[in-house]
């Protein structure tokens, strides 16, 4: 006989079957893994739980009467430590009680045996769609909570006499389209943030801003990136690439630690600021810069720098037809609290946690190593991992150390590893264990830690937690 004809598999989620009847739970594994579900069964509730700790399933179903774990105390588990999993209910000695506690307790439908293979399958797609509506929210919200800090990110936030004088000299550079601009200032002080916002602010806005570290990458990478180039120029150069220079046409671009750049890349960075054209790699064109403005950004004294023969003189003041410093975030106490709460606001941790006034009064108490991106951080740490809906100073993960709130200087810096080294496994136990206290339900700590319920069990399972 010929098998029919059947039509591609959909994008079916994975069900677990649990029931201690083994010709029911082979007959339902066979007619759904016929109709191309991906099925995984288990005789026992604690082999369910096992499985769903190890494997990724969104979707169960379960018996009631079974010997050890029940299915309503299998159903309360799984709600317990996988929320998002959906359950559908079945049993052979149903009572009115018995599907209403089920339900109550989460199960998303019930079924009494004998049933049909075909009322199952109708519970399962519509039980899919939940699942899909569910993931598809979590990736709304998740996407509104980027767009939220997107717009944002070209805003140079700020009501004190600091940051209100530097955004006056970013709304006066603005107006004043392709005049190569130098920003100086620490690392963390936002100067991305004010390249952002020179670009949005002039007429430039709907054009493309694009920034480019330059101590990031190796010389030759760096050239490609900014440069592009023709198919064949190098090994591997299969097809034409633009660079930086060309995807940013009339736009913005950033060039962040410009001291980096080795003295021949500052010497190629310094014709082409001074001819406004450039080549491709292998190629021949000239190409112009048309009204792109360059913006570059230093977290080094660049006088010294030139002085010491470490940064081209000639290039130094070609950037610095308009230099800015930006103002640290210790001389601009007075915006540590609209930052905190900022930060907060495009956290998308909900419901919204907030400062106790003994937090806030810690957070203008420090003197922020690493300025706004420190405080940042010390924001996000504080919201992941508070112990209720207010943040206390206990919960601000500020640095530790005799160098914690010293200002940090415009030089390189090195860090050392404690004498005795670091053990990993053991930090990756305490952070669990904060995490695991702080949160009341196994999947919330997950949550906080950004990784599955399932790869949560596993870590608990290999420090014995």
């Amino acid at each position: 006989m010929m098998n029919e004809q059947k039509t591609p598999p959909m994008n079916l989620p994975r069900v677990l079957i649990v029931d201690d009847e083994e010709v029911i739970l082979s007959s339902l594994s066979d007619f759904l893994r016929h109709e191309e579900w991906d099925v995984v069964c288990a005789n026992l509730g604690e082999e369910a739980l096992k499985k769903l700790e190890l494997e990724d399933i969104e979707l169960v179903i379960t018996d009631i009467n079974m010997p050890g774990m029940d299915g309503l105390t299998l159903l309360q588990k799984i709600k317990e430590k996988f929320p998002d999993t959906e359950v559908i209910v079945v049993t052979g000695f149903s009572t009115e009680e018995t599907a209403v506690q089920a339900l109550k307790s989460g199960a998303f439908d019930y079924f009494r045996k004998p049933f049909k293979g075909t009322e199952i399958l109708r519970s399962l797609m519509r039980t899919k769609k939940v699942v899909e509506l569910k993931a598809r929210c979590r990736r709304l919200e998740a996407l509104a909570s980027r767009l939220a800090g997107d717009e944002s990110r070209h805003r140079f936030l700020g009501n004190s006499p600091a940051a209100v004088s530097f955004i006056k000299q970013l709304e006066k550079i603005s107006a004043s389209p392709e005049t190569t601009v130098l920003l100086i200032g620490e690392t963390g002080a936002g100067k991305e943030v004010a390249a952002r916002a020179v670009h949005q602010m002039g007429k430039a806005a709907g054009k493309p801003f694009i920034a480019l570290n330059c101590g990031g990458i190796g010389e030759s990478m760096l050239e490609r990136e900014l440069f592009g180039h023709e198919k064949g120029a190098f090994t591997g150069a299969d097809r034409r690439m633009p660079g930086v220079f060309e995807m940013a046409l009339d736009g913005t671009i950033l060039l962040d630690e410009i001291t980096e750049m080795t003295f021949s890349g500052q010497g190629r960075l310094l014709r082409v600021l001074e001819e406004r054209t450039f080549r491709r790699l292998g190629g021949h064109q000239e190409i112009s810069l048309g009204g792109t403005r360059i913006i570059a950004a230093a977290n080094k004294n660049m006088e010294d720098l030139v002085a010491g023969g470490k940064f081209r003189e000639d290039l130094y003041y070609r950037l610095k037809v308009i230099q800015v410093r930006v103002p640290p975030l210790r001389e601009r106490k007075e915006d540590i609290l609209l930052l905190a709460r900022h930060f907060l606001g495009v956290s998308g941790i909900t419901p919204l946690p907030f400062l106790s006034p003994e937090a806030e009064q810690a957070l203008l108490e420090y003197h922020y190593p690493g300025n706004i991106r420190e405080l940042r951080n010390i924001i996000q740490g504080a919201a992941v991992f508070k112990a209720g809906q207010t943040i206390q100073p206990s919960d601000l993960p500020f640095r530790k150390g005799p160098f914690a709130g010293k200002p940090p200087v415009l030089a390189p810096r090195t860090e050392e590893m404690p004498a005795d080294g670091l053990n990993l496994e053991e930090q990756e136990k305490a952070i669990l264990c904060r995490a695991l206290k702080l949160h009341p339900t196994h999947s919330a700590a997950a949550r906080a830690l950004g990784i599955s319920s399932q790869a949560l069990y596993r870590k608990k399972e290999k420090h014995n937690l």
